[in-house]
């Protein structure tokens, strides 16, 4: 037993023994660098904000750091405090300053800064309040179309728009900013109608409140009875009382739809995605008989327009041409309520190398048949808008305008030139439209596929000849613009 506890006590020794030694051994040399006081000190400026929906959020943040701040990088970014998860990164620069679009709600803003090389980083989050912004202010509604989404811009700037209020700012993705659900489809007019404004895609079509730009309907909520027939919508009066889907022709009463109309004469139609409205009613042209019919308000049938005016240029029930490109403009009467005339673009469906110029008014006739062939690359305009104040008309073809000056009293004759603007080489040209209020300026989209985006030009527009003199402003970050119209309110 003696023996036994001796030989405990000896090897419970032996192994202290090993223990020091191994610590004795050790001999490195550990070098423990002291790293930078580091610290985000909210103190004072409080970590509880509160913005308006589609206004800047500023927050500067008080950083703690003793070493250099150049090895500091910062990442912003915005997530409910419940709810939808979705995280969206605001920021990368130190101090925020931007516009939040998110919906008005509760949410977390939460700032992280990361020191370079020890990849330490030091988190604070500010609880912010987005309430609901009165109204959306006036300006330029920009219709867009990106690789992963459909979505609206509102342009406001003082070289457009009057007023001692206008501020400089583009509202980006404002339909989505506004509503849950978002935009579905391509994107296919933007059209303003008194205090309210409807998108129309290519599978859809909503109406929202020109203030907010919050959703009051979508396409089935413009009709009577819940349509049965493909939604393909491809263009709607400016007073909500015709509406053109699939090459049919609805009219309403400016609140809902019913059944499309057929012609009185029982033959079939195809409409051109064109409407133009007369005194009393409205005109259209049909592509599968070339011929413009007349459709009175509330009516489900339309008649063959015959008046071939005191000229004859041409016969309106039987032009024998395809419509291209269509638009309003000069001549307007003013019968009650000034109507203008509507300017169109045709393409003979035998020789596709020819163009026409075809002018008419619904009480007057047709103003003008003029050979446009030999135009500068008309056969690849794609965008068109007539003067108001005088008698010419602009298109854009590639990266270049164009304008085209008609002769009324001939009626079979005209100038056709550059109209002055010329944008680079890898934009093309995907919509204009003319600053109705003045006729002094006009709005061109553009879009390069190489760079992926989109920018918008305003330009000194000559009202009388069409000619472009220089550029007022541009803007760019947008998608593919495809229409465009003035929110006046």
């Amino acid at each position: 037993m003696m023996r036994k506890r001796l030989l405990n006590i000896l090897l419970i020794m032996a192994v202290v023994s090993m223990v020091f030694s191994a610590c004795k051994k050790d001999r490195g040399n550990y070098d423990y660098t002291e790293l930078p006081e580091f610290k985000i000190d909210t103190v004072g400026s409080g970590i509880t904000k509160e913005v308006t929906q589609f206004e800047a959020l500023a927050i500067q943040p008080k950083i703690n750091f003793a070493g250099d701040e150049a090895n500091l990088s910062y990442l912003w970014r915005i997530f409910r405090t419940e709810g939808n998860t979705t995280v969206d990164t605001l920021s990368t620069e130190k101090n925020l300053d931007k516009v939040i679009q998110n919906l008005p709600g509760a949410y977390f803003v939460e700032l992280q800064v990361r020191q370079a090389p020890s990849g330490i980083t030091e988190v604070v989050t500010y609880r912010v309040n987005v309430t609901e912004k009165d109204a959306l202010p006036r300006g330029l509604m920009v219709f867009e179309e990106h690789a992963d989404r459909t979505d609206l811009s509102l342009v406001t700037s003082a070289t457009f728009l009057t007023g001692a209020a206008v501020q400089e700012s583009i509202l980006r993705d404002i339909f989505s900013a506004s509503n849950s659900d978002p935009l579905t489809g391509k994107p296919v007019q933007v059209q303003m109608n008194g205090s309210l404004v409807y998108l129309l895609s290519t599978n859809d079509m909503k109406e929202v409140d020109a203030s907010r730009f919050q959703l009051t309907r979508s396409f089935n909520g413009f009709f009577f009875d819940l349509p049965s027939f493909e939604k393909l919508p491809e263009t709607i009066a400016q007073n909500g009382k015709a509406f053109i889907n699939n090459k049919d022709v609805f009219t309403g009463n400016g609140t809902s739809f019913t059944a499309p109309i057929f012609a009185a004469d029982g033959k079939p139609y195809e409409a051109a995605p064109y409407i133009m409205p007369t005194r009393y009613s409205f005109m259209f042209y049909d592509q599968l008989n070339t011929r413009y019919l007349l459709a009175p308000e509330l009516s489900n049938k339309a008649t063959v327009y015959t008046n071939m005016g005191n000229k004859g240029l041409f016969n309106p029930a039987a032009t024998g041409k395809k419509m291209v490109l269509q638009g309003m403009g000069f001549p307007i009467n003013t019968v009650g309520t000034a109507y203008k005339s509507s300017w169109g673009i045709f393409k003979n469906p035998i020789a596709d190398n020819i163009r026409e110029l075809m002018i008419i008014n619904e009480p007057n006739g047709p103003q003008a048949r003029i050979d446009i062939s030999s135009a500068p690359d008309i056969l690849n305009a794609t965008t068109f808008a007539a003067g108001e104040l005088n008698a010419f008309c602009l298109y854009g073809a590639n990266h270049k305008l164009y304008r085209i000056q008609a002769d009324l009293v001939s009626g079979n004759t005209s100038t056709n030139s550059e109209a002055g603007f010329v944008a680079p080489s890898d934009e093309v040209i995907t919509a204009i439209d003319i600053l109705r209020t003045t006729n002094k300026m006009i709005f061109v989209a553009t879009w390069s596929q190489t760079k992926g985006t989109g920018k918008l030009y305003l330009l000194n527009l000559n009202e009388v000849n069409g000619s472009v003199s220089s550029i007022v402003k541009e803007w760019d970050g947008f998608g593919k613009i495809v229409s465009m119209n003035l929110k006046n309110i």
